[in-house]
C-alpha cells in the first residue's frame, strides 16, 4: 500500500518537486485551438508562451476544463490555477489534499480538488484534457486495477477530450544510478534529505529495491526537537511496471485512440515503437497522448 500521509503529506514538497520541462508540458495541453473543445475562440498566433503569467489572456484564450489525477500537494494545480487555467484535482490521499489546500489559500487562491480513488472516479463533470503526472498510474497494484483507472479516465473525458498519461519504464539491464538518486543505492538505507528549521531537524533515509516487475522504496523520517528525536516514522511507495503495448492496447479498448508519444516531456511527438526505442537508449519517461472517441 502506497503512503502518502503523516509526515510524508507533511514534508512532501521539501523531497520532491516538479520539472521545469514537466510543468511547461502538461501546460501545453490546457489550451485548444479546436473550436469543439472551447466556448472562446483562441486569438490567432496564439502560441503558449504569449499567455505566460497572464491570466486574462490565458482566460480568452480557450482554456479548457481539465482535471489533474494525483494532484497531491498541488505542485502543478497551483501554478496553472494562479495563471487563470480551470483544472481540478483529484487524489486519494486527504492528507495530500489539505497540503495543497492549504497552499492555494495562502495564495489567495480557490482550487477544486476532489478526495477519491483514480480507478473509481465518480466526479460531477467531463473534461476535455485529463493528465496524470509523475508517473502516478503506475501506482496501480495490478493490471485489473490499471484497467479500471484507463476505464474512469475514458469515462470523464468529453468526445474529443485528451488523455495525458506519464510512464516510467526503466529496463531490466538499467543500474540504480542509472535512473535513481546516486545517494540511494540498492537495498541499503541512505541518507536521502535533510533540512533544518530553528530546533527542528528533519532527516530521511530511503530504501530502494528495484525488479522487472515493480520498483519500490521505503522512506524513514527521524524528525528532532533542539537534538532530540521526537518522531520516527516509516513510509512505503511501490510503482509496478506496465510494457507501453500493454498499455496502448488497454487504452484502445476504452476508446482512447489517436495515440502521440513522447520522451521525457519534450515536445516533438514519437510513435510507439519510437519511443520503445527510446528506453533503449537510456530514458526512462515516456509520455502517451490519446484522443477520446
Amino acid at each position: 500500500m502506497n503512503e502518502f500521509s503523516g509526515l510524508m503529506a507533511t514534508y512532501y514538497d521539501e523531497l520532491f518537486g516538479t520539472s521545469d520541462t514537466e510543468y511547461a508540458f502538461y501546460r501545453s495541453f490546457l489550451i485548444t485551438d479546436d473550436l469543439s473543445l472551447s466556448k472562446k475562440k483562441p486569438p490567432r498566433d496564439s502560441y503558449l508562451d504569449t499567455f505566460s503569467g497572464n491570466k486574462s489572456l490565458v482566460e480568452s484564450a480557450g482554456s479548457i476544463r481539465a482535471l489533474e489525477i494525483g494532484s497531491g500537494t498541488g505542485q502543478l494545480l497551483i501554478k496553472y490555477v494562479r495563471e487563470g487555467f480551470a483544472v481540478d484535482g483529484v487524489d486519494n490521499s486527504q492528507a495530500m489534499i489539505n497540503e495543497c489546500i492549504t497552499k492555494a489559500e495562502s495564495d489567495g487562491l480557490d482550487v477544486t480538488v476532489y478526495q477519491q480513488s483514480m480507478d473509481a472516479l465518480d466526479l460531477p463533470q467531463r473534461y476535455h484534457t485529463i493528465y496524470v503526472p509523475s508517473c502516478v498510474i503506475q501506482l496501480a497494484s495490478d493490471e485489473a486495477e490499471l484497467r479500471r483507472i484507463i476505464h474512469s479516465i475514458s469515462r470523464h473525458l468529453v468526445p474529443g477530450g485528451r488523455a495525458v498519461i506519464s510512464l516510467f519504464m526503466p529496463l531490466p539491464d538499467h543500474t540504480e544510478e542509472s535512473f535513481y538518486d546516486k545517494d540511494c543505492s540498492k537495498g541499503k538505507s541512505d541518507l536521502f534529505h535533510v533540512s533544518v528549521n530553528g530546533d527542528r531537524t528533519l532527516e530521511v533515509y530511503c530504501t530502494r529495491r528495484t525488479s522487472h516487475e515493480d520498483a519500490s522504496s521505503t522512506y524513514r523520517f527521524d524528525v528532532y526537537q533542539a537534538g532530540v528525536l521526537a518522531t520516527q516514522k516509516s513510509y512505503n511507495l511501490r510503482w509496478q511496471m506496465y510494457s507501453l503495448k500493454l498499455i496502448s492496447k488497454m487504452l484502445i479498448d476504452e476508446s482512447l485512440v489517436a495515440h502521440t508519444w513522447y520522451k521525457d516531456y519534450q515536445q516533438e511527438p514519437l510513435t510507439l515503437e519510437a519511443c520503445s526505442s527510446s528506453l533503449d537508449k537510456g530514458n526512462p519517461v515516456c509520455v502517451v497522448v490519446a484522443k477520446k472517441v
